[in-house]
């Protein structure tokens, strides 16, 4: 007779993740929470008999939520740490104009403070740039809507050109105010004093070293033109005195704009002259200083100062 067959235990049902379902004693109810739990040793895999059918598969039942992780829970992958939403601040520009870098970014190679560019202005070379400031401004710009401007002037208006030497001033103002050619006016009407100072020592040069009387015409101008390209042959401007009388012909080229044309400052705010900004009417915006500074650097390969002059003239009276 065969030998009596033992009883087939029952299979260890799984949970639906391949891991093991945790039994523990009766004991195991009493344990101390504090306690880590213990990992059970894998049971060592089953030797089904010969001739043993396998038990039918049954479904897992639904997972408990179990007090302590399974082993299961050990061995997933640890979960990426969340990067905060909150963007980097903003990088900020230090006094000096140069940009500071942190820790985790270094400064931008583009610190350096970059220079105005102007796609039709000329290439100041870097020993005269602090000489030349506006030069790249471009000749003129108009304004839309027009600015308003006062109806009052500030000075009194000539009929005509008036002698360079003897420009005229605001009633109660006489020959003996202070000269101050290195400090910056306040107000309009400081600039347009100290202005008109400077452009009657100019005259006075033309008449003594020149022999030529300038006025405030178009022949003033070409006249100060061929002497802007005498004094400077290779467009460059390197020291102090040079820079003052770069100063002063664009303080008469400015006097001229607005005896003649009527022009009056509308933007004094900038650390130098050459990007003060006056209003030609209606509404041609010019800078004095930067077109006497770019005309000094580009020379004849644009229009000169009196086709610059004509140009505004017919501007205004268009209005």
């Amino acid at each position: 007779a065969p030998p009596p067959r033992k009883p087939t235990p029952a299979p260890m049902r799984r949970r639906m993740s391949g891991a093991f379902i945790e039994t523990r004693s009766p004991g195991a109810l009493f344990a101390d929470p504090r306690a880590e739990p213990d990992d059970d040793p894998p049971p060592p895999p089953r030797q089904r008999p010969s001739g043993a059918h396998p038990a039918a598969r049954r479904s897992a039942p639904p997972p408990t939520i179990s007090q302590h992780p399974t082993p299961a829970e050990h061995e997933l992958p640890p979960q990426p740490v969340a990067m905060p939403s909150r963007p980097p601040p903003v990088r900020t520009s230090s006094s000096s104009g140069l940009a500071r870098g942190t820790p985790m970014r270094p400064p931008p190679r583009d610190s350096e403070p970059a220079l105005e560019v102007n796609a039709d202005g000329p290439e100041v070379s870097a020993r005269s740039q602090s000489f030349l400031q506006g030069a790249q401004q471009p000749q003129f710009q108009s304004e839309r809507p027009p600015p308003l401007l006062p109806k009052a002037p500030l000075f009194p208006r000539v009929a005509g050109d008036e002698i360079v030497e003897h420009l005229s001033l605001p009633a109660g103002l006489g020959s003996d105010l202070p000269r101050a050619i290195d400090v910056l006016p306040k107000s309009v009407l400081e600039a347009r004093i100290q202005f008109t100072q400077l452009a009657r020592e100019l005259g006075l040069d033309y008449r003594l070293k020149r022999g030529v009387e300038l006025r405030t015409d178009v022949k003033g101008i070409e006249t100060i033109q061929s002497a802007l390209l005498e004094l400077f042959p290779d467009h460059e401007v390197r020291t102090r005195d040079e820079a003052d009388e770069v100063r002063k012909h664009g303080a008469l080229l400015s006097e001229i704009l607005a005896r003649r044309l009527e022009a009056e400052w509308i933007d004094i705010s900038a650390n130098d002259v050459g990007y003060w900004a006056m209003i030609v009417p209606p509404d041609t915006r010019v800078w004095p200083f930067g077109r006497v500074a770019r005309f000094i650097s580009m020379g004849h390969k644009e229009r000169d100062l009196v086709s610059y002059f004509l140009e505004l003239q017919t501007r205004a009276r268009g209005r």
